[in-house]
């Protein structure tokens, strides 16, 4: 008996940091990152094999991961016996989800293992990715499995339909990467060190939210894309605020708007990793390869 599936990444279009405390979230599926699962069943020892475009973030992430989780259900490493070939083409620290990816894939694992119920998968999968993010949301988990556009809000969520007008909207990797439990490290301190700021910051990313969702709704193009273009500034303002925006993300963003892009926003955590870029007029071709087309 074998077992095989593929978990995709996810983007946010607002609502980072926000979620964890009042706030709603915006979340989109990303195909073009995914981690791939496939274990064979045998008798002997576990063998686990590495492959993918990010395979080196597995080799820091892997073993640790599996061995928590099988400690969870109070498994001995022993029981988990054959091979589990592992295909990461997701960037750890990137914001694009691929310790939800991982955490998710995991808990189907050991679904198919009968180790968990099906009702289990998503709160297991959200004690998994603690080991990464120091507390999860759940939101990057629920993306993952749930597979469309959602509106998140404390563990539940709300189907997005699609925005009536397309606005040109691509993501693209700024170079820099950081760990997800470092960004909310540093929002804590900021609650610790001036409660008002860190309020007034967490006010304004709903703020944006609340921009996204009527440029959803909107039917008129020009309208939309001003409410989005004005939620993305909002959101990235936020990172700002909060100390997020690090050197790499920083340059990637000027080379954005140096080369035409109307608005632009960092998505996941910040200090590194992906970028979402709002433009009028396609953009040039020398950024063609550093762009990833998104569909809202």
């Amino acid at each position: 008996m074998s077992f095989q599936k593929k978990f995709f990444g996810k983007w946010v279009l607002a609502g980072e940091y926000s979620v964890l405390r009042k706030g709603f979230a915006i979340v989109y599926p990303l195909n073009s990152y995914s981690i791939g699962f496939k274990y064979s069943e045998s008798k002997r020892n576990l063998v686990i094999q590495k492959s993918g475009s990010y395979q080196s973030d597995l080799d820091f992430s892997i073993t640790p991961i599996l061995y928590k989780a099988l400690k969870f259900l109070n498994k001995k490493q022993e029981s988990l016996k054959g091979v589990l070939e592992i295909k990461g083409d997701i960037p750890f620290g990137a914001g694009v989800g691929a310790s939800a990816s991982l955490c998710v894939g995991i808990a189907y694992l050991f679904l198919y293992k009968k180790w968990l119920k099906r009702n289990q998968v998503k709160s297991f999968a959200s004690h998994l990715e603690d080991f990464f993010h120091g507390k999860s949301s759940g939101m990057d988990i629920t993306s993952v499995i749930h597979k469309k556009p959602i509106l998140y809000y404390k563990g539940t969520l709300k189907n997005l339909n699609s925005f009536k007008e397309k606005p040109l909207l691509f993501l693209s990797y700024s170079g820099g990467r950081s760990a997800t439990s470092v960004g909310v490290s540093k929002v804590r301190k900021l609650f610790d060190r001036n409660w008002n700021l860190a309020e007034s910051i967490d006010k304004q990313m709903c703020q944006s939210v609340n921009l996204c969702l009527k440029a959803l709704k909107e039917r008129h193009a020009k309208k939309s894309l001003s409410l989005l273009s004005q939620a993305l500034d909002l959101g990235e303002d936020c990172f700002n605020k909060w100390g997020l925006i690090s050197y790499e993300l920083e340059q990637h963003i000027k080379e954005l708007k140096k080369k035409g892009a109307l608005s632009t926003k960092p998505t996941g955590s910040g200090l590194g990793g992906h970028v979402i870029s709002l433009w009028t007029i396609p953009p040039p071709s020398s950024l063609k390869e550093k762009l990833i087309p998104l569909t809202l």
